[in-house]
């Protein structure tokens, strides 16, 4: 559908603010990543063409984001599977109330609905081969257990396995005991030299993107928009790592476009 992007970015810069606001007061580092961070570099804002905003954040401290998450204003709603019973998502979303955004997969969930930005959390991945197999395995199948249904856009032979799965889960007390222990056997590894995020584009059931742990340190600063922003502490070598170290050029004009797809967008507060 057609929608105007300025607009949805200007919400968005307004989540932007939110965060930083309460990340600031109660001393809670993020990263400003994927498209979010390349655009801090290469455009010091938005990607013209790039529709969302993603941060990093390490699982504990969005664990303490969430302590606080009555301090958010009241256009404003912090979003997981706690906050919202009805949100299926691994990684956690602040929203702007009074707005709708829902993208294809979404349409049936019972969830707020609001336009938001993703909190993507950082776990420290583990040194030994078979315990980081065990990890990605723990991290998928958190992921179809919580969405409740199998993965999207995988194929025959994984939609089925994801199917397999459930059917030793329909009971949803045990699906939820499920998840729990997957999320504790996940957080098990502490300061290691390692990072993965077990969501998204950076994990499959083939390959998994991995990140040095020193490159996420004290937050670096970029400016994006006209404010200060914080992003890796090594920005380049996560870019690198992520995209490639083409990173910094312009792609030709047939790609740029946004690679999401909406079925409804709705802007009916006033932006402030």
């Amino acid at each position: 559908m057609e929608y105007d992007i300025k607009q949805l970015q200007s919400v968005q810069l307004s989540l932007l603010d939110e965060l930083t606001r309460v990340c600031s007061k109660y001393q809670i580092p993020f990263y400003l990543a994927a498209g979010s961070c390349i655009g801090a570099v290469r455009h010091h804002g938005f990607i013209p063409w790039d529709d969302d905003i993603d941060v990093f954040m390490y699982a504990e401290d969005v664990d303490e984001l969430f302590r606080h998450k009555d301090e958010f204003g009241e256009g404003f709603f912090l979003q997981n599977a706690e906050t919202d019973p009805g949100y299926t998502y691994s990684i956690a979303r602040l929203r702007k109330n009074g707005t709708t955004l829902i993208e294809p997969d979404e349409a049936d969930i019972p969830c707020h609905h609001g336009i938001f930005l993703d909190i993507y959390l950082l776990y420290y991945y583990p040194q030994k081969r078979l315990d980081r197999m065990l990890m990605v395995y723990h991290g998928l199948k958190r992921n179809i257990l919580l969405a409740n249904r199998p993965p999207l856009n995988h194929g025959r032979t994984v939609k089925a396995a994801g199917n397999l799965l459930l059917s030793f889960y329909r009971n949803d007390r045990k699906r939820h005991r499920e998840t729990e222990r997957l999320t504790r056997l996940i957080r098990s590894y502490h300061d290691t030299e390692d990072l993965v995020i077990l969501y998204g584009m950076d994990i499959s059931f083939r390959r998994i993107i991995s990140y040095k742990s020193k490159w996420f340190g004290k937050p670096a600063i970029q400016q994006f928009e006209g404010r200060e922003v914080p992003v890796a502490t090594d920005v380049d070598a996560y870019l690198r790592c992520r995209y490639g170290d083409d990173y910094m050029e312009i792609p030709p004009k047939e790609k740029q476009k946004s690679y999401h797809e909406f079925v409804c967008v709705s802007f009916t507060e006033e932006l402030k």
